[in-house]
Parts: C-alpha cells; structure tokens; sequence
C-alpha cells in the first residue's frame, strides 16, 4: 500500500481513507526516525584514554574521594566504605591484565581525583596480588560484578 501511496495512483483505495493513510505513514516515519536517534545514542562508546582524552580531564569534574586515617585498619575502610568503593572502582576501571599480572593505566592519585592514601593502599594491594600470582603459579582473571571490575585467581595453575 505504501508503495503504491508514494509511487502510483491509487485506485484500489478509498479516497476518504488517504488523509489517515497519509498521517499514519508521516507517524510511523517519525517514530521511526526517533528509535534510530535514541538506540545510536546510547551505543556511543564512554571516553576512553586511548581516544586521547587524559584521565585528568575525564575527571575534572568528578568528586575527590578522600579518607582520612590509616586504611591497613579495617575499621576505617568499613567506616568509610562509600567513598572506598567508588574509589576502587574508579581506579580499576583502568587495569588491565599484562602478562598475568594487573597493570593500570594511571599514573597518579590526582589524575583519579581519589587521595593519596587510597591510591597507595590500593596499589601495595595489587602489587601483593601480582606477587601471589608469581610465587603460586596462579592465573589472575579479569571479571565484572554490577558495579565494575573485579580481579581473582585461578588457582589451578598455568600451564
């Protein structure tokens, strides 16, 4: 029918019926065209470091995480876990795993906009996980759970 609409003379239809024709083929054409703007848009990818955009500047405007105290006691990391863990993850969101142990891609605490004790403390924590992968011959995975990434160890080991 649309074909015979836009193309040809249309005998076969009432002519009282093509004013609806016309405004249900405008409507379908208009939804249409807004599902294919709404579903690109949201297959953008997120800035990336390798697209040349600096941690930095992806983090300008995010809130610095901070906690105060001593994070080898884990009161202090229980009593502060809402600011540990968005912490975590903003950190581990750029790691990957490099010949079986995890490396970041960042540099420094201030590039993140998390302090510096949380950026040292989580540091000393993936060196130690690198070291238990070297000294056991375990294998570190990457995973995610809902919030971003996580590492473990395959403990079978590598062959």
């Amino acid at each position: 029918m649309l074909f015979f609409y836009i193309y040809g003379d249309i005998n076969i239809v009432n002519p009282e019926a093509l004013p609806f024709m016309k405004a249900t083929v405008l409507l379908a054409i208009f939804l249409l065209s807004g599902y294919g703007i709404f579903f690109s848009s949201c297959t953008e990818k997120a800035p990336n470091t390798s697209e040349g955009i600096s941690l930095k500047e992806l983090y300008k405007d995010s809130v610095y995480l901070e906690i105060k105290g001593n994070l080898n006691e884990p009161e202090i990391i229980w009593g502060n876990v809402k600011t540990y863990l968005p912490a975590f993850y903003r950190m581990t969101r750029h790691s990957r795993i490099q010949n079986n142990q995890v490396v970041f891609d960042c540099q420094s605490a201030e590039e993140l906009q998390i302090s510096p004790n949380i950026y040292e403390y989580l540091m000393e924590s993936f060196r130690q996980t690198n070291q238990q992968a070297i000294e056991n011959g375990w294998q570190i995975v990457k995973e995610y759970d809902e919030y971003g990434v996580i590492y473990r160890f395959n403990r079978s080991p590598q062959n």
